[in-house]
C-alpha cells in the first residue's frame, strides 16, 4: 500500500475509485473529484492516508456505521461482552 500510494498513481486512484475506501472514510465530493484528475493532489491524499494508516494520526474520518461494525467485530474477537451503546 505504501508503494502504491507513493510511486503508483495510476494504480492508487483505481483502489480509491474501485474498492469502498469511499464507503469507510469520509471524503468530500470536492476532493473526490480532484483525486479523479489532479495528480498532485492525489499524492497528497496519499500521503494523508498513510499517516493515518501507518502512524494513527487523525488525518481521516471513518464513516461511523463502519467504526462501530469494527469495534463490535474486534469485541467479538477478544470475547469481551458487547458494548450497551
Amino acid at each position: 500500500m505504501f508503494f502504491m500510494a507513493c510511486y503508483d498513481g495510476d494504480k492508487f486512484r483505481e483502489f480509491l475509485f474501485e474498492s469502498s475506501f469511499f464507503k469507510k472514510f469520509e471524503v468530500d465530493e470536492a476532493c473526490r473529484e480532484k483525486l479523479r484528475t489532479d495528480d498532485v493532489e492525489l499524492l497528497r491524499f496519499g500521503c494523508r492516508w498513510l499517516r493515518f494508516a501507518l502512524f494513527g494520526e487523525k488525518t481521516m474520518t471513518v464513516k461511523g456505521p463502519v467504526l462501530e461494525a469494527k469495534k463490535k467485530s474486534l469485541r467479538a474477537k477478544d470475547g469481551a461482552p458487547p458494548s450497551r451503546n
